[in-house]
């Protein structure tokens, strides 16, 4: 993996990292902590952005342009697992405590309650602004929090409805 530009890196419960480049060729797997790695994503299309470890094993995979690609073999193989996505890339994505997935594709937010297999669109990160978020995170008490650039830190209660910009946003 010398030379190329690591945008995401997991690590399963298998004990198998799995990495995403910036390239085309972009989904890496390796089963000796790192020593060597295999190029495992020859039926995936397109540039990753984000990696994801599910609650139950599964590997998400999303892409900048071809929305989200499973594995559920530790990165062996992987499966378009669309159903249900709009367009535009993936952005993040954060699990709640009932082992929902939600994945931040611009400014929508998705929930599958089936490991990955079917999403749901449950709402916009920030409604009346359409704003995507750089990043996004899900508290062990199921709060959302998306960073948006020039406009801080907006946090929700009921996972992903009505956001309101954080107290601690004027940083």
């Amino acid at each position: 993996m010398r030379g190329l530009s690591v945008l995401s890196l997991v690590y399963t419960p298998d004990h198998v990292f799995i990495a995403g480049t910036g390239h085309l060729r972009s989904l890496y797997r390796s089963t000796n902590f790192g020593q060597s790695w295999q190029f495992k994503d020859d039926k995936v299309d397109g540039t990753l952005s984000r990696l994801f470890t599910t609650p139950r094993g599964s590997v998400l995979a999303g892409m900048f342009r071809s929305g989200i690609y499973r594995s559920t073999d530790q990165g062996q193989t992987w499966r378009l697992a669309n159903v249900g996505l709009g367009e535009g890339p993936i952005r993040a994505f954060g699990t709640t405590s009932d082992k929902s997935l939600y994945a931040v594709q611009e400014s929508r937010i998705y929930r599958s309650t089936d490991d990955g297999l079917v999403w749901n669109e449950v709402g916009e990160v920030i409604p009346e602004n359409r704003l995507t978020p750089n990043t996004f995170v899900i508290t062990p008490t199921d709060d959302f929090y998306a960073g948006i650039q020039s406009k801080g830190l907006y946090h929700s209660e009921d996972r992903g409805g009505l956001p309101r910009r954080s107290r601690s946003s004027e940083w």
